[in-house]
């Protein structure tokens, strides 16, 4: 198969996805993309389609900019996280990441399916904003993957899922952007690689776009589940990638 087929149908997939939970295009994507183009060219071409796409969803979304007070020092922290782990990309122990990121996920899915529907307290929040946002920009400039990370933290704060949607894009936007940057000054694009980031990033917001009209009418516990089955397919993708 043609690698620019690979590409479309791999984004298609994780961008109806990406559409209704505000979270999901790389982890769909990224396994697809690295049998036919290799991992790290696959974060590499992932990068803009990242960055076009939560931008379309942080405008949708914009009238919910300020129902998450501590998304701005998350977003601050999540940009000096994503050019360090651009930095990073060729360097990092991946298994030891899956296997963290797996643990973490596993134990709030546990608690979210046995009942134990805790949220976390606006002074634990508070406090953790930022690191969580740096930590998260590292894994998406390193990886491409900060879905489980953002996805556990955010979803655990109790956000309506407007504020989530809008919450998670805006954090994915912003350490991508600098995540692309990154990429750009180190050399990883040469034309093809641009070419095929071009065409998934003009494919994925137009699905995106397309998609969000259905999400207005996703009930509540509908929402929730569908980010949990996400949480859980991300770090699965990521265990299979890092020990394949």
């Amino acid at each position: 198969m043609p690698a620019w087929i690979a590409v479309a149908v791999a984004i298609t997939l994780g961008a109806a996805v990406k559409g209704i939970t505000g979270m999901g295009l790389p982890p769909v994507a990224l396994p697809v993309m690295a049998i036919f183009i290799g991992v790290e060219d696959a974060v590499v071409v992932m990068a803009i389609p990242t960055v076009v796409t939560n931008l379309a969803l942080v405008v949708d979304n914009w009238e919910v900019r300020r129902e998450n007070p501590v998304l701005v020092p998350m977003v601050v922290t999540s940009v000096i996280g994503g050019a360090l782990g651009a930095w990073l990309l060729t360097n990092l122990d991946d298994r030891a990441i899956a296997v963290l990121m797996a643990l973490l996920v596993a134990a709030y899915v546990a608690s979210r399916v046995t009942g134990s529907q805790w949220t976390m307290s606006r002074r634990l929040v508070g406090v953790t904003a930022a690191p969580v946002g740096l930590v998260g920009g590292v894994l998406q400039g390193a990886t491409g993957l900060s879905g489980p990370w953002y996805g556990s933290y955010l979803h655990a704060m109790g956000l309506a899922a407007p504020v989530f949607v809008f919450s998670i894009a805006a954090l994915f936007q912003f350490s991508s952007a600098a995540q692309v940057l990154g990429l750009a000054v180190l050399g990883r694009y040469d034309a093809r690689l641009f070419g095929l980031s071009v065409l998934a990033a003009t494919l994925a917001v137009t699905v995106v776009v397309g998609v969000r009209t259905l999400a207005p009418r996703v009930p509540r516990r509908a929402f929730d589940a569908m980010v949990l089955v996400v949480l859980v397919g991300s770090v699965a993708v990521m265990l299979v990638e890092s020990f394949s």
